[in-house]
Order: structure tokens, then C-alpha cells, then sequence
């Protein structure tokens, strides 16, 4: 009897815990249904994000008043920098994990770091940098090596990289068109001196590329835009380049989700959420039977695994699966407001702006497989002997500071 019982309760807790699993998995695979957490209210106008788990949770919130910071996931905020326009928050290396991330941001009185969750601030020097330290749009540094910094350029476009942590600037513009201004940076997960870009043109007369490679860690550019089709626009530009697995993938202002083939050196048009999907679904052909244009991308972030998001008019969106599949992403009730959105690299945790307030999501890291990451820190190469110099014509609507 005592047997019996004691299998009883055994088939019973094997019961219970496959309950538990199953209705763990299902919370993972549908982040719309359950799983969000409201982490707190957000700073007015804010309309960027961004989330650092490397040693206390702390959230930063950027927008009109500024940069803010929060050290109890939301509840409260202080202004830590009010003339900030852009921030970027690098990771520490992975050979350097369990070190501080840095926080870079840019303002009027130039581009700014700190590595203490925006207490203290070293300026990063700019004499070296045309016309001005106020036309730094942003500054990033190389995931594998910190001391190798990139400076991309508004107004008179470009971009600086820099191999002692800031301390001194070269211009790294070799190769790339005037005007062109870099509004995206991603770097190879294995091959780190290969770098690419994404750009917006603020002149009407511009080539056809939109994204470049370095193979020299920057100190070259040639275009890497076959495929790559971008409608000419006043606001035509690459919103963001993020890698899942071992792919690349290209976000763009009106044209839709691209993804890189390393085998042909080509861009393909990526398959988006179906136009009935989300909570403002696409229009469908008017009388003419003239489609609508592709879906335009707000921005595109990576998280853990390899997942992407997407964040567009329609909603903000998820896949697991190198965008053969994607599933609407926020809370209930509301979807239809999202914001930015940002993923913490360190937690896998994903943040949204909803409402006013900022929602965090932790993404399964067990869903898709991450490619290996070359350990080996890439060495800054020699500057080539002749350096591409500034178109020094200034570009229309130079006071275009949309973030």
C-alpha cells in the first residue's frame, strides 16, 4: 500500500512538473500572452531606451530633457546628462565579462563616456575631429576592443575611428560617398575586422549604396549594397544592422527587411510579417491593384540567441528563425503604442516603450544557436597614405538632429 501510494504521488509531482515546463515553454514562445513586467513610468518625451546588466540593473532613458538613469527598474529617474541627443551602450568584451559597460553619448559640448552607470564623465577629446566635437552624431566602440572607437558624422557626413580609447582621431572615411551619414554599425561575430555600415544621404545627388564593409577594421570602405533596394527619398536610410546567427540583416526607413549572403555578397528581401498581422495591418492594393510599399522599419535590435526585433508602424515584432516566422511583440493592451525598443545583451532581457511606461521581457536563450565569437581582439592597422578628406560644401538642412 505505502508502495502504491508513494508511486501515486511520484506519477503525481512527474505530472505536475511537466505542467510547469509546458507552461513555461509556452510563456517563452508567446511573449504576447504573458511574461511582461512593467519595470516603471518613463521620463517625459522620451524616445530611446536602453537597459545595463553587466553589474547593477540600471535603465537609461533618453528625450528631450536629456539623459535620465534609474536604479530601481523605473521607479525613480534623475537627469544625469540634459544636453544628451544619442546614446549607445557598449557591453563589455567577452573576454571581459563581469567589467562595466560603457555609456557613450553625444551633445552640444561633444561626445561624453562613462563606465560607473552615468555617475562621473570623461569627455572624449575631439581636436582631432572636423568641424566640430557638436557634429559627433555617435560614438561606438568595437565589441572585441574597447581602445577602438567610431565617430560617425552629421552635417558634413563621415566617420573617425580612433585606436587608443579616444585620445586621438583619424579620419575613416576612405571610400565612402560625401554625405553620407552612418546611422548603423555592426561588426562581423567572427571575422571582427570586418565592419559594416548603414547610411542616410542629406544630398540629392548620391549613389545608390546604402550599406558598406571594412575589411581593415574601418580604415576602408567599398559598397556592399547589391541587392540592397532603397527607394530614393528624403528620408531613405538604413535604421538598422543587427546579426542573427551567422546572417546579417539590413532595416530599412520604407523598403523593408534585407538579409546579407557571405556566399554571393548579395542582399535578399526578407520575409515580414504577413500584412494582417499586428494591430495596424497594412493596407491592402487600392482600386488600381498598386501594392502598398514595403513596410518601413523603425529599428531593428538583436537579442539573445539570435532573435531580432523589429519595430514598425504595425507593431513590434519577433523571430526566432531568421525572420521565417515572426509573432507580434508586447503586453496586451498595449500593442498599438509601442516605442523604442532595446535588448540587453548581458540579461536577454528586451525593453519596449508602452504608454508612458517601459515593459521588460526576458527572451529565452535557448531558442536558436549563436555563432562563435573570435576571442582574439582585432589590432588597429596602419592608416593608408592617402585618406579621403571632407566634402567641406555644407549639406542641406544641417540642423536635422532626429535621433
Amino acid at each position: 500500500m505505502k508502495t502504491r501510494t508513494a508511486n501515486l504521488y511520484l506519477a503525481l509531482l512527474i505530472t505536475m512538473f511537466a505542467l510547469y515546463v509546458s507552461a513555461g515553454y509556452t510563456q517563452a514562445q508567446s511573449p504576447n500572452a504573458t511574461g511582461w513586467v512593467q519595470l516603471g513610468t518613463l521620463p517625459p518625451s522620451t524616445y530611446d531606451v536602453a537597459m545595463d546588466g553587466s553589474a547593477s540593473p540600471t535603465l537609461y532613458a533618453l528625450g528631450l530633457n536629456g539623459l535620465s538613469t534609474s536604479a530601481d527598474v523605473g521607479k525613480t529617474w534623475k537627469v544625469c546628462d540634459p544636453e544628451a541627443r544619442y546614446m549607445r551602450l557598449a557591453p563589455p568584451p567577452v573576454s571581459g565579462m563581469g567589467a562595466p559597460s560603457t555609456l557613450y553619448v553625444t551633445g552640444w559640448r561633444g561626445p561624453r563616456s562613462s563606465t560607473d552607470n552615468c555617475t562621473t564623465w570623461q569627455t572624449i577629446p575631439t581636436q582631432d575631429i572636423l568641424p566640430a566635437a557638436a557634429n559627433v552624431r555617435l560614438v561606438t566602440a568595437h565589441p572585441l576592443n574597447p581602445r577602438i572607437l567610431f565617430a560617425g558624422m552629421d552635417g558634413l557626413g563621415g566617420l573617425y575611428r580612433s585606436t587608443n580609447g579616444g585620445t586621438g582621431w583619424q579620419s575613416a572615411s576612405n571610400g565612402l560617398p560625401s554625405g553620407a551619414w552612418v546611422t548603423a554599425i555592426a561588426t562581423h561575430p567572427i571575422h571582427p575586422e570586418r565592419v559594416f555600415i548603414g547610411v542616410r544621404y542629406v544630398t540629392r545627388d548620391h549613389p545608390s549604396a546604402y550599406v558598406f564593409e571594412s575589411t581593415d577594421t574601418g580604415l576602408s570602405w567599398r559598397s556592399a549594397s547589391l541587392g540592397l533596394r532603397v527607394l530614393p527619398s528624403n528620408d531613405a536610410r538604413i535604421t538598422g544592422l543587427a546579426w542573427s546567427g551567422d546572417t546579417l540583416f539590413a532595416a530599412t526607413s520604407a523598403d523593408g527587411l534585407y538579409s546579407y549572403s557571405e556566399q554571393t555578397k548579395t542582399w535578399i528581401q526578407a520575409k515580414l510579417p504577413p500584412r494582417d498581422q499586428g494591430p495596424a495591418p497594412t493596407p491592402t492594393p487600392n482600386a488600381d491593384g498598386i501594392a502598398p510599399r514595403p513596410l518601413g522599419i523603425k529599428s531593428l535590435t538583436s537579442g539573445a540567441a539570435g532573435a531580432l526585433l523589429i519595430n514598425t508602424p504595425r507593431g513590434v515584432f519577433l523571430t526566432h528563425d531568421k525572420a521565417a516566422t515572426w509573432a507580434s511583440f508586447g503586453p496586451d493592451g498595449v500593442v498599438g503604442n509601442l516605442g523604442a525598443i532595446a535588448t540587453d545583451p548581458i540579461s536577454g532581457r528586451a525593453l519596449v516603450i508602452a504608454d508612458s511606461h517601459v515593459w521588460g521581457y526576458n527572451i529565452p536563450i535557448n531558442v536558436a544557436a549563436k555563432p562563435p565569437v573570435k576571442s582574439a581582439t582585432p589590432r588597429p592597422q596602419a592608416s593608408p597614405s592617402a585618406v579621403a578628406q571632407f566634402d567641406l560644401t555644407p549639406p542641406p538642412d544641417t540642423q536635422d538632429m532626429e535621433p
